[in-house]
Parts: structure tokens; C-alpha cells; sequence
């Protein structure tokens, strides 16, 4: 149980830490409002959003390895 909480945990730093970097590190940290259904200038949003879902498939592969 307790190697189950230690995955969760450092899955979940993980994937916000990836989220986070690239929305704050790489862009101006605006998360926009509406971006789903019009254009708008949060590029960034979308890279972080990919960067996290890459990110927790890639630390899903680690544990399954594990």
C-alpha cells in the first residue's frame, strides 16, 4: 500500500510539474478563459496540456516496468 501512495505521489509531481514548466517556464502563465471553442493565443496551454498527458504515459510505462 504504501509503494502504491509513492507511485501516486510522484506520478502526480510529475505530471503538474511538466504542466507547469511549460505553461509558467515557457509561457506568460495565462491560462486563458474559453480556449476550446475559439482560437486564441494560449499556444502554450495546449503544448503544457500534451506535455502532461506524455508525461503521465511515460510514468505509467516506468511502473509497469517497475
Amino acid at each position: 500500500m504504501f509503494d502504491v501512495a509513492v507511485d501516486g505521489i510522484l506520478n502526480a509531481s510529475c505530471v503538474l510539474g511538466s504542466f507547469t514548466t511549460v505553461t509558467f517556464g515557457f509561457g506568460d502563465g495565462n491560462l486563458g478563459s474559453n480556449c476550446n471553442n475559439a482560437y486564441s493565443s494560449v499556444g502554450h496551454v495546449f503544448r503544457a496540456r500534451v506535455t502532461a498527458y506524455t508525461a503521465l504515459i511515460c510514468t505509467w510505462i516506468l511502473l509497469l516496468f517497475s
